[in-house]
């Protein structure tokens, strides 16, 4: 029985190193570059919109967590608490959008986008609730 334990224990300490390590390396993991990386896909605003409420599983799977390109219509500007903004793309006829969380590096030029102004924003697609949503977005 003893000899197992001096076996056990240090295999348990092992696995623990180990993820330890692993979590420690996927905290600190860096982002890539938005501005610098290619979009998978170059799409306007209201086709974009229009392939998630039509047929969400399918649009998922053909642009979930890739780098996005779209164009259309600045809907509004908001400026968040902790110096951010969110660019809501319009799409006609449409109570709702595509939102765009920005770089943080970014928050000033979006504020100077103004209603109603074309725009082209690049960021990686976190899927569809009301609004289709792209996060750490930079304007092209």
């Amino acid at each position: 029985m003893k000899s197992l334990r001096k076996f056990i224990l240090p295999i348990i300490i092992l696995l623990l190193a180990i993820g330890g390590y692993a979590g420690w390396k996927m905290y600190n993991q860096q982002l890539p570059d938005l501005a610098k990386s290619p979009a998978a896909h170059q799409v306007d605003a209201a086709t974009f919109y229009a392939e998630f409420v039509q047929d969400e599983p399918a649009a998922n799977e053909k642009y979930l967590n890739q780098v996005i390109a779209v164009t259309g219509a600045v809907d509004e500007v908001q400026a968040l608490e902790n110096g951010g903004a969110v660019v809501v793309v319009a799409v006609p006829d449409e109570m709702f959008g595509i939102t765009c969380s920005m770089a943080q590096d970014q928050a000033e030029a979006a504020q100077a986008l103004t209603p109603g102004s074309m725009v082209t924003l690049k960021g990686e697609c976190t899927g569809y609730l009301m609004d289709v949503n792209l996060v750490r977005c930079v304007i092209m």
